[in-house]
Parts: C-alpha cells; sequence; structure tokens
C-alpha cells in the first residue's frame, strides 16, 4: 500500500502543475491577454517553435490590438501546420485589420476550405465575397467584419466542445445537421 502511495501522490502534484502553455490558454480564455503572452513566451522558450504556443501567442497580441505583432508569431505556425484553423483565421484577420485585404482573402479561403459547420462556412463565403468586391473597405468596415468572423468561430468551438461532451461529435462535423425554417429560408446547424 505504501509503495503505491508515493507514485500516487507525486502523479497527484505532477497534475497540479500546469505548464506555461497551459497557464497561456487559460488566460487567454479569460481574457487576460498579458499573463497569455508572457505564458506562451515562456512556452516557446521552453519549447521553441511549438506551435500551439505561437498560435495562442499570436492571437493574444491581436485581442490586445497589436495586429503588427501577432503576425509573425501566426505565420510560423502556418508555415509549420498549414492547415491549422486558428492560426489561419486569425492570420486572415490581422491583415484584414491591416487593410491588406489580399493576402486577407488568402489566409480566409484557405480557413474556409477547412471543416466548418454550414452556417460558419456561410459566413465565411459572404466575407470572402466583399473582401473581392472592387471597392475599398473602410477600416470599421473590415473591423466588423473581422469581429463577425471571429464569433462564429467562437461559436463553433463552443458547438463542438457540447457536442464532444455530449458524445456526439463525428469529425469532421459528420453529425446529421438540424434544420429550422425561417422567413429568409432555412437555416441549418
Amino acid at each position: 500500500m505504501k509503495a503505491l502511495a508515493i507514485p500516487l501522490a507525486l502523479l497527484v502534484l505532477a497534475a497540479g502543475c500546469a505548464t506555461p502553455y497551459r497557464q497561456g490558454r487559460t488566460a487567454l480564455g479569460q481574457g487576460r491577454y498579458l499573463d497569455a503572452i508572457a505564458s506562451f513566451e515562456q512556452a516557446l522558450r521552453d519549447e521553441p517553435g511549438r506551435v500551439s504556443a505561437l498560435v495562442g501567442l499570436g492571437i493574444s497580441r491581436y485581442e490586445l490590438g497589436y495586429v503588427d505583432d501577432a503576425i509573425g508569431p501566426l505565420e510560423q505556425a502556418v508555415s509549420r501546420e498549414p492547415r491549422n484553423d486558428e492560426a489561419r483565421l486569425y492570420l486572415g484577420l490581422a491583415f484584414l485589420r491591416k487593410g491588406d485585404v489580399a493576402r486577407a482573402g488568402e489566409h480566409l479561403a484557405a480557413y474556409r476550405d477547412l471543416p466548418h459547420y454550414p452556417r460558419v462556412t456561410a459566413q465565411i463565403d459572404r466575407a470572402l465575397a466583399l473582401l473581392n468586391d472592387q471597392h475599398p473597405l473602410s477600416e470599421p468596415t473590415r473591423d466588423y467584419v473581422a469581429a463577425s468572423l471571429e464569433d462564429a468561430a467562437h461559436l463553433e468551438e463552443r458547438l463542438s466542445q457540447a457536442e464532444r461532451a455530449q458524445g456526439l461529435y463525428a469529425p469532421p462535423y459528420g453529425r446529421p445537421l438540424q434544420c429550422y425554417a425561417t422567413r429568409h429560408g432555412p437555416v441549418c446547424f
């Protein structure tokens, strides 16, 4: 019994120690972006090139409005994992907020090609159509489009988490669609 107690106690202690990356994700989720940046930078010192830490660092900087500073880590993440949906989304949003509509469209199109709920895909399509319009977009319009895409991505993540928790998740979004009639046509989730 004593021999089992020591490894079990060590396991409990180790489980209670959050890594800098985990601390960064927690801070990011709580909107403590400066704390998140510090944690992700520490995680990158511990493990240089860790894609998830690069993405977290880029998102944290983006959320604080440091758009130029967000692009570097996000580009590094995309170069290592081209199909990383968070990196593609936030890189597209950063370029959109900067006014570089061509590069924003490139990354948002790559983001669109990844698996999404149909409603999110439709929203990305509408944003891309707006970006491809010949008229330059004003800063408030770019900010509005960026915020709406970010909100859609957050909603999609919460829905995915709920499905996983209920055991309904079958990647990539292989579950049956729930459709509802509205006066504007059917809406499916």
